[in-house]
């Protein structure tokens, strides 16, 4: 089964062991804030931005997985 079908972030701790995920950035007000959140990955550290916590967090795993292990999910998701 292709990888893609995995949530980004289960995929990440999966392979990459447990990971703390912290948020970097909030901007707007209620409730048009976009976040920021950060993960480092083997000393690398990746970031993404969405309009809640969860999306953010989302795309830093996202990012991560694209870059380390080559596994890009279409941009919809």
């Amino acid at each position: 089964c292709p990888l893609q079908t995995k949530h980004p972030v289960q995929l990440l701790n999966e392979m990459s062991g447990p990971l703390v995920y912290e948020q970097t950035g909030q901007t707007g007000v209620p409730p048009n804030c976009i976040f920021t959140m950060a993960v480092t990955v083997h000393g690398t550290t990746y970031s993404g931005q969405g309009k809640s916590k969860k999306e953010a967090k989302k795309a830093a795993a996202i990012s991560a997985v694209a870059e380390i292990y080559h596994v890009h999910y279409p941009t919809s998701a």
